[in-house]
């Protein structure tokens, strides 16, 4: 009989999460998105974990969480200047 491969969270997911998060707040997020991702992959399965793990990971993202970015602050400043 063979083994089956172990069961990963969608790493394009995790991935997206780690471009936006600030560093300080990701590793707390992450902890908690995997410890409920391999819950329910006991509980329910493959399929429902991984969709509830990229639902929550879209749901994580709050102003606080988000990283600066340059291009950003850049661009607001400009956006401002342009409509005064």
């Amino acid at each position: 009989m063979k083994s089956l491969p172990p069961i990963h969270p969608p790493k394009w997911a995790d991935r997206f999460l780690e471009g936006f998060c600030k560093k300080e707040h990701l590793e707390e997020i992450q902890g908690d998105l995997y410890e409920s991702f391999y819950w329910r992959l006991e509980e329910r399965g493959a399929r429902y974990a991984k969709w509830k793990f990229i639902k929550e990971t879209l749901l994580s993202f709050r102003w606080s969480n988000l990283k600066s970015f340059k291009f950003m602050d850049q661009l607001l400043t400009l956006l401002i200047s342009h409509i005064k």
